[in-house]
């Protein structure tokens, strides 16, 4: 009988256990946080397959086929690198999956920024082309729990973070698109190069006949194309490609010249999303559609008809001609300034939370006279006033939580201001998720009087 080991409960973990329950590995199931809600694990009650040790991690000396890890826990625990050592394999879910559904067309999405309106956008584009498709990965879906619904050669539109990219081993993606790259995560990877390898991963198992997009326009994107086997495609916001896509700004379209036929796919006033980094994932999204032939009319049709995604620049609700935005999305600073860019409005700007090793300075030389008043909650706001204190904007207000923030925010806003929560900062010192934080904060907008 096999083993099998799961470290972390949340959305990957449960997709894990609702796929082994029912098997005849032997699965043993650790969560570490202590004040996690059992009531979760009740519908095991009857599975006599799986074990629980809630509370703690793993040593790292069990007994093991094989290790899962939610994408929260680093393979550089000390417990998961003994398993390396021992030459377990230690991988994710989305490795199980792709396992599973091998004849599935696999479309992966990662970068800094954008992901979840590319992701999202790109799939409802295709599930207008082909309703066997799946929105899945770090946009809140595991891969894993859509396998068992979808049909054979589905396509599976996958958000991918850098943690999830960290511990793939064979998992391909047919098409793979990196947005961006600006420092992020780096309490987990510690330096650029590392977060930047992780992001790279997703070119890992590509073959020839497969693609890579890229954005021409992010030097960051330093990928050593030698190693790369896909056909590699550029999109551009600044030049116009001979074999892309990119923003003709002179026609005010979208133009594909992919195979070398230039077609104008849509005018960029029938997007409806705020800002030019929306452009740039609309391009994104353009590319992957006419790679995977997708009829232009289709694709355009699609675009004309999304909205903005949840906790992304979503407007929430006007009050005494005040507009409240709910950008809790913006977990780094290069979201929160292309958040801050896209609003013409004199801006309140909600921001703060948890720690992740970055320096804010960027952040304020971005807010170019439009950010009037900066309310502050959460693990960094002292580092972040700080660092407005330096460059000498002085419009800051410190408050316990996001409750607070709203409170004063409606105090203090004059009529054609936005009240903008756009926190350049991850969520977790105080809240599970940032959907979480967004959730609570559009609660507290909607009851204000």
């Amino acid at each position: 009988m096999s083993k099998i080991i799961v470290v972390g409960l949340g959305r990957s973990g449960i997709s894990l256990l609702d796929y082994y329950s029912d098997r005849y590995e032997m699965v043993f199931a650790y969560e570490n946080n202590q004040n996690i809600d059992i009531s979760k694990f009740k519908k095991y009650e009857n599975s006599n397959n799986i074990n629980f040790f809630l509370g703690e991690n793993p040593t790292g000396d069990e007994e093991a086929d094989i290790v899962y890890l939610s994408p929260g826990i680093s393979p550089n625990e000390d417990f998961a690198q003994k398993f390396i050592q021992r030459d377990i394999c230690v991988t994710n879910e989305i490795e199980l999956a792709y396992s599973i559904a091998k004849d599935a067309n696999f479309i992966g999405i990662t970068g800094t920024n954008g992901k979840t309106t590319t992701t999202s956008m790109l799939g409802d584009i295709y599930k207008k082309y082909d309703e066997n498709t799946y929105v899945v990965g770090n946009i809140g879906n595991a891969v894993l729990s859509s396998i068992s619904l979808a049909k054979t050669k589905a396509n599976f539109i996958t958000e991918l973070s850098s943690y999830q990219l960290e511990t793939i081993v064979n998992f391909r993606v047919h098409i793979a698109v990196i947005l961006n790259i600006t420092p992020d995560h780096l309490s987990r990877h510690k330096t650029m190069e590392n977060y930047k390898n992780a992001k790279y991963n997703i070119t890992k198992n590509q073959i020839e006949g497969d693609f890579l997009v890229l954005n021409k326009d992010d030097e960051s994107i330093d990928i050593n194309l030698e190693n790369v086997k896909s056909k590699v495609i550029y999109f551009s916001m600044k030049e116009k490609l001979k074999n892309g896509v990119y923003y003709d700004t002179e026609k005010g379209s979208i133009i594909s010249t992919i195979n070398r036929k230039e077609e104008e796919i849509i005018k960029v006033k029938d997007i409806h999303l705020l800002g030019k980094h929306n452009i740039q994932n609309t391009l994104a999204c353009v590319t992957v559609s006419i790679l995977d032939n997708i009829p232009t009319a289709l694709i355009a049709e699609a675009i004309k008809d999304f909205k903005a995604v949840k906790h992304r620049l979503q407007k929430v609700r006007e009050v005494d001609d005040v507009i409240y935005v709910n950008d809790s999305k913006g977990t780094n600073i290069d979201s929160t300034l292309k958040a801050i860019e896209s609003i013409d409005n004199d801006i309140i700007l909600i921001a703060g939370g948890y720690d992740k090793m970055l320096e804010f300075d960027d952040l304020i030389k971005g807010f170019n006279g439009k950010v009037k008043t900066l309310l502050l909650f959460g693990a960094t706001k002292k580092l972040i006033r700080d660092t407005a204190l330096k460059y000498d904007y002085k419009d800051i207000i410190s408050l316990k939580n996001l409750k607070q923030c709203v409170q004063i925010a409606k105090i203090i806003a004059q009529k054609g201001d936005v009240v903008l929560l756009s926190p350049a900062c991850a969520s977790w010192d105080m809240y599970q998720s940032f959907e979480e934080r967004g959730d609570e904060f559009i609660e507290l907008v909607n009851n204000l009087k």
